[in-house]
């Protein structure tokens, strides 16, 4: 599909200029940073190249705009305050030699996981018909439940760790006593949302391709694995004990001892 091969392109770009900041600052963190841009940009290019525009149209690309803005805003705040991913920091040392070109590597993948997941957006932006359905209202409500839940639980975290008293301790107030990891649930909800208004096209059911990918890799790649061996490092047997008692992602009331 070409509009897919453009927003692999347009995210290829950014990601080799993150990239040659990379090698100047040593901040490989801003892959994030690209990853969540790119995919807001390209997504705007994809809603002018669509032949087809209206009111769904808009506020998909909306919703969209406004994830991706949000997001690598925080990301880019965490940076200019010189906060350190140890996600990269262990990464870097497991690597170790040849850094400079793995990365390059790491880069130009996410940027064509930005291709696969802006296919929902790609098929909502190409329906012939205009005309409001289930499927946009759903997919609506769908993404302000996620955006709203991924913004609380984000807060609810911060506030926490502002109390100094809390360092040695698992947060669990809020939401976070329901889920171990309640944000990256609602950041799924929000995949999840562009797929189902993306079944508006006869062949929506591709655009299930995106929640799949963000799903397999929270659960098995980039999010739950080293987020809890980390916490596991700092937080030990506490940890150990909130991974015993609460879901790791769905929110759900606590299991018994």
């Amino acid at each position: 599909m070409e509009l897919v091969l453009e927003a692999w392109l347009i995210s290829s770009l950014i990601m080799i200029l993150l990239w040659f900041f990379y090698l100047y600052k040593d901040e490989p963190c801003v892959v994030d940073i690209g990853w969540g841009g790119s995919i807001g940009i390209a997504s705007f290019w994809i809603y002018c190249s669509a032949p087809n525009g209206g009111f769904r149209q808009s506020v998909i690309l909306f919703c969209v705009l406004f994830w991706s803005i949000r997001l690598s805003s925080l990301l880019l705040s965490r940076l200019l305050k010189g906060q350190k991913d140890r996600r990269y920091i262990a990464l870097s040392k497991y690597w170790g030699k040849g850094l400079w070109w793995k990365y390059f590597l790491f880069f130009q993948a996410q940027a064509f996981s930005v291709g696969l997941l802006t296919i929902p957006i790609i098929l909502s932006c190409l329906v012939s018909d205009l005309n409001w359905t289930f499927f946009d209202s759903l997919g609506l409500l769908l993404f302000l439940f996620g955006i709203s839940g991924e913004v609380l639980a984000d807060h609810q975290m911060l506030e926490f760790r502002k109390n100094p008293d809390n360092r040695k301790k698992v947060c669990e107030v809020g939401l976070w006593y329901y889920s171990r990891h309640p944000n990256y649930f609602f950041e799924w909800m929000i995949w999840v949302s562009y797929a189902v208004i993306a079944m508006n096209h006869p062949y929506g059911v591709i655009g299930w391709i995106s929640p799949l990918a963000i799903l397999i890799s929270i659960l098995k790649v980039t999010g739950i694995p080293p987020t809890e061996a980390r916490m596991i490092e700092s937080k030990g047997e506490a940890y150990r004990e909130y991974q015993r008692s609460t879901s790791a992602f769905i929110p759900m009331p606590k299991r018994r001892p």
